[in-house]
């Protein structure tokens, strides 16, 4: 299922160690990706990043918990564009200046088909 979808561009999305799922499937391999610490070495041959939330193509994967707004913000950015997850940021009081006082942000969206598979523990 995971390469199905991956090779049909669909969104990929995993957070926490979740993405081990992903690089088991070797869907990682030569994206950048990352994940709860600890579980780096199941992402395959993945481009590890140490950052909150990570897109490369149709993935887009989270490190955890601490991180599940701005994983779900990259996902209705990517499924409805930059204004939508402004919309919902706003309303849920997740605004830029938050974001941009405390973590870097997230990485440009990329154009492709917009559906979604999700995985998660």
């Amino acid at each position: 299922m995971v390469n199905s979808s991956f090779q049909q561009n669909l969104l990929c999305a995993a957070i926490c160690a979740a993405p081990s799922i992903f690089g088991k499937a070797g869907i990682l391999n030569n994206l950048k990706a990352t994940c709860f610490p600890g579980y780096e070495d199941q992402l395959g041959k993945a481009i590890f990043v140490k950052e909150r939330v990570v897109r490369d193509r149709n993935v887009i994967t989270s490190r955890g918990a601490g991180t599940a707004v701005e994983f779900g913000l990259a996902i209705v950015d990517y499924l409805a564009g930059k204004a939508e997850a402004d919309k919902v940021s706003g309303a849920i009081q997740f605004t830029d200046a938050f974001l941009m006082r405390r973590y870097p942000p997230l990485k440009p969206r990329n154009f492709l088909p917009r559906r979604l598979v999700l995985f998660g523990f």
